[in-house]
């Protein structure tokens, strides 16, 4: 079976060059875009390339919409065998421009949407390594894994990387 790879936001941008790339590396990937609106674009910059992708309906924020993307992928290829997370949205405007609302879906898609997608594949990197999880051993802060989410929100980049 090809290693199955998992872009989250392909519609244009960093997403479908990366997997682009993938592909034309031999992955086979799956192309997360929110709207199938985009799948047309997606499919003939893959054509441009000489590759192929397989264009999925992705939202982070609809734990269904992760499930069977996930789930299609363990069923063609045996499991997740990497996961570039790439989708997120922006916001632009000054602090007291933008209402609490917009703030909460930059937040869902963004921080907790990619929470989610990482969740749901690194459940089957767990599987499909035989027990061994892929995850790495230090957190966004540097410390143990399990307190990931207590130490990422306290650390900066520059303070982790400084560590390693």
């Amino acid at each position: 079976m090809t290693d199955g790879v998992i872009v989250t936001g392909s519609s244009t941008g960093l997403g479908l060059e990366t997997a682009l790339g993938l592909a034309a590396n031999g992955f086979r990937v799956y192309a997360g875009v929110r709207d199938l609106a985009s799948a047309p674009a997606v499919r003939a910059a893959a054509a441009e390339r000489g590759v192929s992708v397989d264009v999925v309906a992705l939202d982070l924020t609809d734990r269904a919409s992760i499930g069977a993307v996930v789930d299609r992928v363990v069923a063609e290829t045996g499991g997740v065998f990497a996961l570039v997370n790439n989708g997120g949205i922006g916001l632009r405007g000054c602090v007291e421009d933008v209402t609490p609302d917009e703030i909460r879906r930059v937040f869902e898609v963004n921080v907790f949407g990619t929470i989610a997608m990482t969740q749901a594949c690194c459940r089957t990197c767990v599987q499909r390594a035989g027990g061994a999880s892929s995850r790495s051993r230090r957190s966004a802060g540097g410390s143990r894994p399990s307190a990931s989410a207590c130490t990422a929100r306290r650390s900066s980049p520059r303070k982790a990387s400084a560590r390693r």
